[in-house]
């Protein structure tokens, strides 16, 4: 069953969970900020996003990127 959810701009499906997902920029790919990075800070830019500095499980690197909410992994860049 969907329904549209004017905080997220988009329909969602009822029943599934949104997750959070950040750019590591060595691996060049969009991972699960609650599963797949060790979280150092999140702050909010003078536009409302959520930019979220972390340390990427997979290859060790920092990174900094916008917090995108999504039911499945964004597209890449």
């Amino acid at each position: 069953m969907k329904n549209y959810n004017p905080s997220y701009g988009m329909e969602v499906t009822l029943g599934t969970e949104m997750k959070s997902w950040v750019w590591c920029m060595k691996c060049l790919e969009w991972v699960d900020a609650a599963e797949k990075v060790s979280f150092l800070n999140i702050e909010e830019d003078i536009q409302g996003m959520d930019n979220m500095t972390f340390i990427c499980d997979k290859c060790g690197q920092e990174s900094k990127s916008k917090v995108i909410a999504k039911e499945t992994q964004p597209r890449s860049r």
